[in-house]
């Protein structure tokens, strides 16, 4: 038995074994903070990756520490190692344990389904070779990110525990713990420990390595840190270079910093500056070493020009040390009510960001993955990312240095509350942000939380030292929480629509949170592309079995959810516009770029960030830096309609928030429609001053005579320039009855609306049913009554123009912030003629429905097989997803978007008894233009041999359904 000497307490208050050295007397160094995977490597620092496959065992009672498992004997035998997995990544992703639900812990999460679930301890060994070049340097065992917390041990020697607020890097130094000939590294993890990583753990508390892990040797005295702080007034860079030396040793001599810079991709010289240091204490020395720079570049989202500082640590002539820091500058920082990059306003065209990676969970470490997501946000137009209370890896701050997307990082806390609850540490958590984030010149504002407020003691204190530590970026206190002016550059705003002047009132600028969030259909067609970590949280051929119980065409139900997707795209165009035409507005976050399943299905893509129906080039008509707009246009989509012959007139104005103004330029429109040009004009020698919203004039046109409806399209552009814009309209003919009445008969209301413009319709008085029964009789009502049901038992036909006797849902066009508000997530038309024509391409909605959307009936078992849906709307049914946990801000309501799919019918159509029944819950009696054509078209085909149901229900089954409750 190996003789156990001393016990070493763990933080955690668990115990292991050390062996005695004159290393392990002493207490070791903490941790550090280190550059892991950086973008450059120094020549002089040798290094050695650890990534790739590391020995791996898991251990679910725990029982590592007492078999010393630390130990590099222990993994000799044949049994020892379970498996092999890879490093860096989730042990999720790399098939540790069995399927089942995920353990998230965060100030918000959601419960999801995994392929491999495991919650405990694991040990990861790896063995490495130190070439004997290392002879005499310092080595550094550097760790990228550990999920929740791990314990370190080289050649079984104790190094210490890692548990990092953010995921930038940490090292621990192993000079003396190495030896010729093979070494090992075994580290334990456990990720049923609280680790305050904010949503980086709100879907699971992963377990593992999930960033990289390397090996690397520096000289005795060597350079701990470079951080580049841009100077842009003065046009200059700001070197801050960090040395040490040895533990508890201070080296004397003669020490000399270089920095050279160079452009990049062309490495041309850009400046170079030196300083000379005596001594080098072990505790760390900063030098501060300004650079002119020239060419001076200043970086943005449109141009996001980066150099790289090659720094070197000499000693009489000879390099001991070389570290090459890659940088941009820029300012960004608040001007009065505005806020302002590189001196002039700015617009913050931002999108969320949860933390949603289905087949790794972890964000890969990896700069092209991030890259490839990213050029994606900047093809639609963004410029910027929340990060809803967590720090992305360094590798997405590199991507985003080199794309061109500003970044706001969130500290792990709601209000005071950690994610998950644990120290209450927030100047700590912002004092290591800091130092591992301000390299990358894509981090642009400090958040402190999300949608709370910190104690009273702590807001001020917090802003100071943000701006002590960092004075480059802007602070925030809480994104969609308490900000004002000593706390705060800038607050929140209005999630939703409208966004009027009156939000914007006051000296303090005002970024949109959360913004739009608009609740979509959950699409089950995506269950094939769950392959990695996540299970997919539906079940396509379930969802079909479901689908055909209740008698509906696939081909319908996958229109409705493509109608979910075209409402969202609407209101996306609704939202953004809305919010660009405020003058004092100065940003919003588009909430958010992917879907987050299984809960919210509100996103711009789905969540394998891939096109729903918005593509990039229609996204940036209304989300780049110049953007024309109708600012008069009801952001609801309820005034696009029109009869021939109306006049119309719109304001026009421009959003500029390019780099430069816009001046003596010519301004055309045109409106259009079938290959036809029914109306243009123009503005010229106009002007749009940089930073603002400008008035440009109004269009003004009569809509032309129509002989059917159309779908026009009003489109405005600058000319010589790729700006431009459009908008669709919808003209209605003036009414005109198509529908020739032989034996229709209709009830008092309808009677009295109508009579006008069907001389042929009557009055139904007294028992009409008994004195009229031609097959060919139709009635027109609102209720299902005794006329009614004598009719169909007849053979006659039924025109039901309200769907009150059926217990309806009302159902409007609304998308819901967060949740539906109106039981509405997408809606199709199937190819009917009931529809005549109807403007609706495709089937899917537009502008020219909006204002007839208004109840609808659930398909349920009992009218399954025995109706035809015409008109389908998607709603909310009743929970299928499994949830262990319930957050303690949820209420009943919070739970809707958990819930499955529940079809709908705006119009269906059956054959009842003898007759023919076509019901519609859409509002036509309204008088509306669009209204007046769909119920000519449904009085048409109700009268035309068209009309042959294809399914049936009895009149006594009927009678049931619309029957009331009887009471108890």
């Amino acid at each position: 038995m190996r003789r156990r000497d001393f016990l070493l307490r763990l933080p955690a208050g668990v115990l292991i074994a050390a062996s005695r050295s004159r290393a392990q007397l002493l207490p070791p160094p903490q941790p550090s903070p280190t550059v892991v995977n950086p973008v450059f490597r120094s020549t002089v620092r040798p290094w050695i990756s650890l990534d790739g496959e590391w020995d791996f065992s898991v251990d679910p009672h725990d029982e590592g520490l007492k078999e010393e498992w630390f130990s590099p004997d222990h993994w000799q035998g044949p049994d020892s190692v379970l498996r092999k997995i890879n490093v860096p990544g989730a042990w999720e992703a790399e098939g540790v344990g069995t399927s089942g639900l995920s353990h998230s812990t965060a100030c918000e999460f959601a419960t999801i389904p995994l392929r491999h679930e495991y919650v405990g301890v694991a040990w990861y060994r790896k063995s490495l070779n130190v070439p004997s070049a290392w002879q005499g340097k310092r080595a550094w065992l550097k760790i990228g990110g550990v999920n929740s917390k791990g314990w370190f041990w080289c050649n079984g020697n104790y190094l210490g525990q890692l548990d990092n607020c953010t995921s930038g890097g940490n090292k621990f130094e192993v000079t003396s713990l190495l030896k010729s000939g093979e070494n090992t590294v075994v580290v334990r993890v456990d990720n049923q420990l609280n680790s305050r990583k904010g949503l980086v753990n709100w879907r699971d508390q992963f377990g593992g390595l999930y960033r990289s892990v390397e090996l690397e040797a520096t000289s005795q005295a060597y350079l701990e840190d470079v951080w580049v702080r841009p100077d842009f007034d003065n046009r200059r860079a700001i070197v801050s270079v960090t040395t040490a030396a040895p533990w508890q040793q201070q080296v004397s001599g003669d020490y000399q910093l270089g920095v050279q810079i160079y452009t990049l991709p062309e490495e041309e010289r850009a400046g170079e500056g030196e300083a000379g240091m005596g001594a080098l204490p072990y505790t760390g020395t900063e030098m501060v070493i300004p650079v002119v720079l020239n060419p001076f570049r200043p970086w943005s989202p449109e141009h996001p020009f980066l150099y790289k500082a090659e720094v070197r640590l000499e000693q009489r002539g000879e390099e001991l040390d070389s570290w090459v820091e890659r940088f941009g500058v820029r300012s960004i920082q608040r001007c009065g009510p505005d806020l302002c990059l590189n001196g002039k306003p700015c617009l913050l065209r931002g999108f969320g960001d949860d933390y949603v990676y289905p087949l790794t969970l972890s964000s890969p470490p990896s700069v092209e993955y991030h890259k490839r997501h990213l050029e994606i946000a900047r093809s639609y137009g963004f410029n910027y990312v929340r990060h809803h209370t967590h720090a992305e890896t360094p590798e997405y701050y590199q991507a985003a240095d080199e794309v061109g997307i500003m970044i706001q990082a969130e500290l792990p806390y709601e209000g005071i509350l950690p994610s998950p609850p644990g120290p209450y540490q927030p100047l700590d958590d912002l004092n290591e942000f800091c130092r591992q984030y301000r390299r990358y010149v894509s981090l642009t504002t400090y958040s402190m939380g999300n949608e709370g407020l910190h104690e009273e003691g702590y807001r001020r204190t917090l802003f100071r030292t943000a701006k002590l530590l960092d004075p480059t970026r802007l602070v925030l206190h809480q994104d969609g929480g308490v900000n004002y002016e000593g706390i705060s550059d800038f607050r929140g705003g209005p999630v939703n629509v409208p966004v009027t002047e009156h939000d914007v009132e006051g000296t303090m600028p005002v970024v949109l949170h959360e913004y739009l969030n608009l609740s979509g259909p959950p699409d089950p067609r995506l269950e094939p592309l769950f392959t990695g970590a996540e299970a997919s949280p539906f079940q396509l051929e379930e969802v079909k079995e479901q689908v055909e119980k209740r008698g509906l065409e696939w081909t319908l139900v996958e229109r409705a959810i493509e109608g979910g997707h075209e409402l969202q795209s609407m209101y996306q165009k609704l939202g953004v516009e809305n919010a660009r035409s405020v003058p004092g507005v100065d940003g919003f976050d588009y909430w958010t770029i992917v879907d987050v399943l299984p809960l919210m299905h509100q996103r711009l893509l789905d969540t394998f960030w891939r096109a729903k129906r918005s593509s990039p080039e229609y996204f940036r008509l209304f989300n780049s830096e110049v953007v024309l707009l109708l600012p008069d246009l009801s952001p609801y989509g309820v005034d696009r309609v029109f009869t021939s012959g109306s006049a119309v007139s719109h304001a026009l104005s421009c959003s500029n928030y390019s780099e430069n103004a816009i001046s003596g330029s010519t301004i055309s429109w045109i409106l259009e429609g079938k290959g036809r040009d029914y109306a243009h004009g123009q503005f010229e020698n106009v002007n749009a001053p940089q930073g603002a919203v400008t008035q440009m004039g109004r269009i003004e046109f009569q809509m032309p005579d129509m002989e059917g409806p159309e779908e026009l399209s009003l489109r405005v552009k600058i000319e010589n320039r790729n700006i431009d814009n459009e908008w669709k309209l919808y003209c209605f003919p003036a009414f005109q009855a198509r529908a020739k009445l032989r034996a229709a008969s209709a009830s008092e209301t309808i009677y009295h609306q109508f009579r006008g413009d069907y001389p042929g319709l009557k009055l139904v008085q007294g028992d009409f049913a008994r004195r009229h029964h031609r097959p060919e009789e139709l009635l027109i009502t609102e209720k299902l009554d005794e006329n009614a049901f004598r009719l169909l038992e007849l053979g006659g036909r039924l025109l039901l123009l309200s769907l009150a006797d059926f217990s309806p849902q009302k159902v409007g066009a609304q998308l819901g912030w967060w949740r539906p508000t109106s039981n509405q997530r997408g809606s199709a038309l199937a190819d009917s003629e009931a529809f005549a024509g109807f403007p609706a391409d495709g089937g899917l909605p537009n502008f020219a429905i909006f204002r007839l959307f208004r109840e609808a009936v659930e398909l349920d078992e009992k009218l399954a097989d025995h109706v035809e849906p015409l008109a389908l709307t998607l709603g909310v049914g009743e929970s299928i997803i499994p949830v262990e946990k319930t957050p303690p801000w949820a209420g009943q309501d919070d739970a809707a978007d958990s819930r499955s799919t529940n079809y709908l019918m705006n119009v269906f159509q059956s054959r009842v008894g003898a007759g023919r029944l076509l019901a519609s819950g859409f509002d036509v009696l309204s008088g509306k233009p669009e209204a007046n054509y769909l119920l000519d078209a449904f009085l048409k085909y109700a009268e035309s041999p068209d009309f042959e149901p294809k399914r049936s229900i009895s009149v006594r089954d009927l009678r049931k359904i619309t029957s009331p409750p009887q009471k108890a």
